[in-house]
C-alpha cells in the first residue's frame, strides 16, 4: 500500500432489500433478546423460589462453561466456509433454551436449578457461534466498503430502536394479562417471541443467499498470504499482540459486560420496588423507544463526524452522567429515570452505529500486516465482554439485592431500603464507565483511513488470488 496514494472515496452500493432485511431482523429478533435480558432474573427470583444467591451461584458456574465455549467458538468458525445455515440452526437451539428457562414446574429447588442451567447453556452456547456467523455475513455482504458496513449497522440500530417502542407496549401488559388469568405469562410470551425470532431468521437466510456463492466462499478462503490457516493457539497469539483488540476487550468487559449487565438486571426491581408500579414501565419504554428511534438516525451522522474512538469516549461520558442522575434523583421518581434513559439513547446510538467495525478495523490491519486471516476469530472477541460480564455481574446482582434487604416468594417481595438499592444498583455501572473511558482514551489508537485502505487491499489481494487460481486451473489441461 503506497504511503502517498490518495484515499479511496467510498459510496454505499447495497440494494434496498438487504438494508430492509437488516432492519426487520433485529426489529423482531429483539423481542426474545430483550425478554431474556430484562425479565429472566426477575422471573427466577420472584416466581421459582430460587434465591438470588443460589441463582447467582448456578449461573456463575454455567457461565464459566459458556466462557470456555466462547474461547473456542471463534477459532472453529474461522474454519467454516458457509455461514448462512447457522443463521437458522443456532437460533432454534437458543429459543428452545429460552423456553426451558421460563419453565416453573412444581418440583424441588434443586430440579429447578438444573432446568435453569440447561436452559442457560442452550441459550448462550449457540449464541457464541451465531454472533460470529452474523458478523462474518455482514462482512461478506458489505465487502470492504466502510459505507456499506455503516449502512448495515445503522439499519440494525434503527430496527432495534424501533422495537423499543413496541416491546414495552406489548410484553409486560401481555404477561400481566396472562398472570391475571392464572396462565404462565412469562412462558407464553417467550414462546411467542421465539416463534417470531425463527421466522425472521429464515427471512435473513433467504435475503443473503446472493452473498455466499461459490465465488464468495473462494474469495473469503483466499484472504491472507499464509498457505495454511492458523490453529487456535496461533490465533490467540496474534490477538495477544493486537493492542487495539486488547484495549477494546478490557473496556467492553468493564463497561458493556459488567456495568450494563448489572444495570439491566436491576431495572425490573427498580420499577417494582422503588417506583412501585411495573405497569408504568410500558410508558417509560415507549418514551425511551421514541427517543431511540430519533437518535438511531442522528447517531450514525454524529458517529461519522467524530470517528470511532471519540464515539466511544462520548458514549462513556454521557452514560456516566445518566447513571449519576438516576442514582441521586431517580428513587421513587420515574420521570427522572424516563428522561435520563431517553437522553442516554443518543450516546448509545453513536457507538452502536459503528457496530463490529472497531474490532473489524483491527482485524483488517492485522490481516494486511501479517498475511494471516483471523477476521472471524478476531470479531468473536467482541462477544467476550458479554460473557465475562455474565460471570462477574452475577455475584454483583446478588450482592445488590441482598445488601438492599431484598426478599421474595411466589411473586411477593420487598426491598427494605430503596435508597440503598439505588446506590448499590448504579455504583458498578458508574465505576465501569469511568474505567472504560480512561482505557480507551489512553490505549485505543487505530488510524481509520489506514484501516479502510487495509480492508480494500485485503479484498483486492483475495480476488487476485482467486483469479490466478482460476487461470492456473484453466491452463493445466493444456500443459499436461
Amino acid at each position: 500500500m503506497s504511503e502517498t496514494a490518495a484515499p479511496v472515496t467510498y459510496k454505499r452500493d447495497l440494494p434496498k432489500k438487504i438494508l430492509t432485511a437488516y432492519y426487520i431482523y433485529p426489529f423482531f429478533n429483539s423481542l426474545s433478546t430483550i425478554m431474556a435480558l430484562q425479565y429472566l432474573t426477575f422471573f427466577v427470583t420472584e416466581w421459582t423460589g430460587v434465591s438470588a444467591t443460589l441463582m447467582a451461584t448456578v449461573y456463575t458456574v454455567a457461565r464459566f462453561g459458556d466462557l470456555f465455549v466462547q474461547a473456542i467458538s471463534g477459532a472453529i468458525m474461522q474454519k467454516v466456509k458457509r455461514f448462512r445455515p447457522y443463521l437458522i440452526i443456532l437460533p432454534l437451539i437458543s429459543q428452545v433454551g429460552n423456553f426451558i428457562s421460563f419453565l416453573n414446574p412444581p418440583t424441588s429447588v434443586g430440579v429447578k436449578l438444573v432446568i435453569l442451567t440447561v436452559g442457560y447453556c442452550m441459550i448462550h452456547f449457540p449464541m457464541n457461534f451465531l454472533v460470529v456467523a452474523q458478523n462474518t455475513m455482514i462482512m461478506r455482504v458489505a465487502g470492504p466498503n466502510p459505507e456499506n458496513r455503516m449502512a448495515i449497522t445503522a439499519a440494525n440500530l434503527q430496527g432495534t430502536s424501533a422495537m423499543r417502542i413496541l416491546h414495552p407496549q406489548v410484553t409486560m401488559p401481555l404477561i400481566l394479562w396472562c398472570l391475571s388469568r392464572n396462565y404462565p405469562g412469562y412462558l407464553i410470551v417467550m414462546v411467542l417471541y421465539g416463534i417470531i425470532t425463527m421466522l425472521v431468521s429464515i427471512m435473513l437466510y433467504i435475503a443473503t443467499k446472493d452473498y455466499e456463492t461459490a465465488e464468495d466462499v473462494a474469495r473469503f478462503a483466499a484472504a491472507g498470504t499464509a498457505e495454511k490457516g492458523p490453529n487456535i493457539f496461533q490465533m490467540y497469539k496474534l490477538v495477544s499482540k493486537n493492542i487495539p483488540i486488547l484495549v477494546l476487550l478490557l473496556s467492553s468487559s468493564i463497561n458493556t459486560g459488567i456495568g450494563n449487565q448489572v444495570f439491566t438486571a436491576g431495572v425490573q426491581y427498580y420499577w417494582r420496588y422503588s417506583v412501585g408500579d411495573l405497569g408504568m414501565q410500558a410508558i417509560a419504554g415507549t418514551i425511551a423507544g421514541i427517543a431511540a428511534v430519533i437518535t438511531s438516525f442522528t447517531g450514525p451522522w454524529i458517529a461519522r463526524k467524530i470517528g470511532k474512538r471519540n464515539s466511544w469516549l462520548f458514549n462513556n461520558s454521557w452514560q456516566l452522567l445518566v447513571y449519576f442522575g438516576i442514582m441521586f434523583w431517580g428513587d421513587g421518581n420515574p420521570w427522572v429515570y424516563i428522561w435520563l434513559t431517553s437522553i442516554q439513547t443518543l450516546s448509545t446510538s453513536v457507538t452502536t452505529a459503528w457496530g463490529i467495525q472497531l474490532w473489524l478495523d483491527a482485524a483488517e490491519v492485522q490481516l494486511y500486516e501479517t498475511g494471516v486471516d483471523t477476521r472471524s476469530f478476531t470479531m468473536s472477541m467482541n462477544n467476550y465482554p458479554i460473557k465475562l460480564g455474565f460471570i462477574i455481574s452475577g455475584p454483583f446482582v446478588a450482592w445488590m439485592l441482598n445488601h438492599s434487604g431484598y426478599s421474595a416468594a411466589d411473586g411477593i417481595g420487598s426491598i427494605a431500603d430503596t435508597g440503598l438499592f439505588m446506590r448499590n444498583w448504579l455504583i458498578i455501572p458508574i465505576i465501569g464507565m469511568i474505567l472504560s473511558f480512561i482505557n480507551i482514551f489512553i490505549g485505543y489508537r487505530v488510524d481509520e483511513q489506514y484501516a479502510k485502505d487495509c480492508a480494500a487491499a485485503n479484498a483486492k489481494a483475495a480476488a487476485e488470488r482467486v483469479e490466478a487460481e482460476k487461470a492456473q486451473n484453466a491452463t493445466a489441461p493444456a500443459n499436461s
